[in-house]
């Protein structure tokens, strides 16, 4: 009971030293709307470690995804008061910005993206299974990086972002029908190409 009452009164503390903390992303959109940088400050560090998770996984490098998702919360603060418009929850808007910056990127720069920024090496001295499981992942960035890209998107929304099929619909702005045709094309594709090469493993 003591330990209880003694956690309340962190928490209490907790919000009184930061009133936003006990802010939905709703409201503190709406604050955001009105121009209140204490709430778009609290916003990104809810979410920026998660954007540039999304990021790094489509661009590859990680500086690179550090620009992007900042310029993707620059943007959402720049054209905050469309958002009520767009009928999208804060953090899906933000995804589609983030999702589009990187589609620009990698259209201008024409380079491969990958799944991780640490697997295009493989380090002799590590054990054996660990280097099977680098090899894996090399093939899982290669097979990925094949797929169309719409179908590489929906893939890394909804297995690698953990996005339900509604809102990486909603992210993508498609429906959720064409979403589930999406990953189904993307996951038979994504099986034929690690069936091809599965003997590399062997």
């Amino acid at each position: 009971m003591m330990q209880l009452a003694k956690n309340a009164q962190t928490s209490a503390q907790f919000i009184k030293m930061n009133p936003w903390a006990d802010k939905d992303d709703f409201q503190l959109m709406e604050s955001i709307t009105e121009g209140n940088k204490a709430a778009m400050g609290e916003f990104v560090a809810r979410h920026i470690n998660r954007m540039k998770s999304f990021a790094l996984r489509y661009i590859g490098r990680a500086s690179d995804a550090e620009d992007i998702v900042q310029e993707a919360f620059f943007k959402m603060w720049c054209k905050a008061p469309q958002w009520q418009a767009r009928d999208l929850p804060p953090t899906n808007w933000l995804y589609r910005i983030t999702y589009n910056l990187c589609i620009d990127d990698i259209r201008k720069r024409k380079l491969e993206v990958a799944i991780d920024d640490d697997i295009d090496f493989i380090d002799s001295a590590l054990p054996e299974n660990n280097l099977i499981e680098r090899k894996k992942k090399e093939l899982l960035s290669m097979a990925l990086n094949k797929l169309p890209e719409r179908q590489h998107t929906a893939i890394l929304l909804c297995h690698y972002q953990g996005q339900s099929n509604r809102d990486a619909a909603a992210i993508m702005d498609i429906s959720v029908d064409a979403l589930e045709s999406l990953l189904s094309r993307g996951r038979r594709k994504l099986k034929e190409r690690l069936l091809a090469v599965r003997g590399m493993l062997l």
